[in-house]
């Protein structure tokens, strides 16, 4: 009897080893006709790494790429891209990376024009070796774009290759709070000095905006990139950080709007004492170095310059020097994202957006950019908008849903719909462009990323 049971056991067990061999077999074939291989990868630090990854080829400059002289085409736009594993695409095809994906999208929607968008990330890439590739490779490509590909870790030296400990992430975090508090403090006191009309001292102009300037950085951008980055993990993963989530979204909740209205405007009348002009106003208009200047009795605008910036410009950062631009919109045009204009009387279809906060609504909409347009509001109606602001409250409380051209998930406007319960979608890029002030719409589809009219 004891036989005929180890002799049944014997054949089990040998039936079951045969099934899971089998097994391995059919999944070794099946990955092999997928296109895959074992292969060794070299990377930056000529280690080898074995692993199973989609072929890949690389340029003579040793990028997932194809090849490019180094002197640029005449009239061709080139953009070189930055980046870590995830830029690189690791596992893909090197066509569906998202730097050649760009390429195909910009060369489909402007067709006479050219343009080269070069992959030039590699595996483990930190922000420290990026900007070190494209100081000693990138430049001499002649770029006239940079695209960082970033990620939460990538400051961290050696990113992907030998990650932070633990500890050094919760001390990192640590630091950059303490930081926040610092400024939170620095900027009350601030305001507490200009609103008892303290005397501004030309010397301490330069120690004034460098003071405003770290407001706003731990203020302003780092909660809202630390926001970003947290609401781009898994919902798992979220959970990890509820404590530095209920940290930052206090400083998102707030805008710097008194620093202009109580700091600023003390440094225009100073600009229009000195000059004896009584419209304050009008310096306004001038960048914080200009206003600098003028203080100190350097070049600063002329009186023509600002008017025509009173009249609309554009300006940008060129080499860290801010530069105005007052030609035609349309010159430009081509670098903007595609106005799509509808007709007053069209169906509007629906608007494709995030959701911030699921739920279902419907009333009249009520277009709201400003503070002014507060007068125009009428409890229950659904608030369209570019993007929402502190000073917009009074409305978004007694409102009906939400819906705004810009922003993300740690934006205001997903921040207080998530805390007043109210239906929302952020990032439709065109809803206050598609959508008539005072158009009646159903928002029946808020839990799949739309809103319709009725």
């Amino acid at each position: 009897m004891k036989k005929e049971k180890l002799k049944t056991t014997f054949q089990n067990i040998s039936l079951l080893l045969v099934s899971i061999i089998l097994i391995l077999l059919v999944a070794e074939i099946f990955i092999r006709a997928a296109g895959y291989k074992k292969k060794y990868q070299l990377d930056e630090k000529k280690q080898l790494e074995w692993q199973y990854e989609a072929k890949k080829t690389h340029n003579s400059m040793g990028y997932r790429d194809y090849e490019y002289q180094i002197e640029k085409p005449k009239g061709v736009f080139r953009i070189y891209v930055l980046g870590d594993s995830f830029t690189y695409g690791q596992g893909i095809k090197m066509a569906e990376t998202y730097p050649k994906v760009l390429e195909r999208i910009l060369k489909d929607k402007y067709p006479n024009r050219y343009f080269e968008v070069i992959n030039a990330s590699f595996l483990g890439l930190d922000t420290e070796r990026e900007l070190g590739r494209l100081k000693k490779e990138g430049l001499r490509l002649s770029p006239d774009m940079v695209i960082l590909g970033f990620y939460l870790n990538d400051p961290s030296h050696d990113s992907g290759v030998t990650q932070w400990k633990e500890e050094d992430k919760k001390e990192k975090i640590k630091k950059i709070k303490e930081k926040c508090v610092k400024y939170e403090q620095i900027e009350k006191e601030l305001l507490k000095q200009y609103e008892n009309n303290i005397i501004l001292r030309v010397e301490n102009y330069e120690k004034l905006m460098e003071k405003i300037s770290h407001i706003f950085l731990y203020l302003t951008t780092i909660p809202f990139l630390a926001l970003e980055a947290i609401s781009s993990l898994s919902e798992k993963e979220q959970c990890l950080f509820k404590e530095d989530i209920s940290f930052f979204i206090k400083f998102r909740k707030k805008n710097r709007n008194p620093i202009e209205s109580v700091i600023f405007e003390q440094i225009w009348k100073k600009a229009a004492k000195i000059q004896n002009k009584p419209d304050f106003i009008f310096y306004s208009y001038f960048t914080y170095d200009e206003l600098g200047d003028l203080l100190k009795n350097r070049k600063y605008p002329s009186e023509k310059e600002i008017e025509k910036r009173k009249s609309g410009c554009i300006f940008y950062d060129s080499n860290d020097k801010i530069c105005f631009y007052y030609g035609s919109v349309d010159q430009l045009s081509w670098m903007m994202p595609e106005n799509k204009k509808v007709e007053k009387n069209k169906y509007i279809s629906n608007i494709k957006g995030n959701i911030a906060y699921k739920g279902y609504a419907e009333g009249k909409v009520c277009i709201i950019n400003h503070e002014s347009d507060l007068k125009k509001f009428r409890a229950g109606d659904i608030i369209v908008s570019i993007n929402t602001n502190p000073t917009l409250m009074p409305a978004l409380v007694k409102c009906k849903a939400i819906i705004t051209d810009e922003g993300g998930l740690s934006c205001h406007a997903s921040i207080i719909s998530r805390e007043l319960k109210k239906p929302c979608i952020v990032g439709t890029n065109n809803a206050t462009e598609k959508i008539k002030n005072g158009t009646y719409i159903t928002a029946e589809k808020f839990s799949n990323q739309y809103y319709s009219n009725n």
